[in-house]
């Protein structure tokens, strides 16, 4: 699915709404690239109130969930990368 300038607008509410929430501390999209369909990419900065993982689950893989969650109606084949707040 290719992102369009409404999809675009959708997919940075919601990013916006998990940095307010705390759940990520920022993050930035491949975006300006244009990527094509399958190829959006989101890289983000885990908040202070990122998910708590389940048993057996890591802490970027609940953070995943709970992004592609966030986004899975406006970026279904989104990829995402957890960066470290050092960078």
């Amino acid at each position: 699915m290719a992102v369009t300038a409404r999809s675009w607008g959708a997919l940075n509410a919601r990013l916006n709404r998990l940095v307010r929430e705390g759940v990520i501390a920022g993050f930035r999209t491949n975006l300006a690239a244009r990527p094509g369909p399958g190829s959006l990419t989101v890289a983000v900065v885990p908040g202070v109130a990122a998910p708590a993982p389940p048993t057996g689950l890591s802490a970027a893989s609940a953070l995943r969930a709970r992004i592609a969650l966030a986004l899975a109606d406006v970026a279904p084949d989104v990829a995402i990368s957890i960066e470290d707040e050092q960078r």
